[in-house]
């Protein structure tokens, strides 16, 4: 079952990466939501300092991968959400 919840996580975080890549190359961020961004950063960051606590790995690297995905789409959409 620990496989299924690589995979799950996996997946459910790839979409951050998909959006990442597309302003990436685009250099748009049109749309998107600096607010929504942040909040769910700041759920991520406290989600994962929960799942520290209670040692559960496939969160651990789920909660890793996302948050790292949305800094990075957070990142872009500041830097290019002027250019529009």
């Amino acid at each position: 079952m620990e496989t299924l919840g690589y995979v799950s996580i996996i997946v459910l975080n790839l979409g951050w990466w998909i959006q990442v890549r597309h302003v990436a190359k685009t250099r748009r961020a049109t749309g998107i939501s600096v607010l929504f961004l942040f909040t769910v950063l700041f759920s991520f960051t406290a989600l994962q300092i929960y799942t520290l606590q209670v040692g559960n790995r496939v969160y651990i690297v789920g909660n890793s991968i996302g948050m790292a995905g949305v800094a990075a789409l957070l990142f872009l959409v500041l830097r290019y959400r002027d250019r529009e």
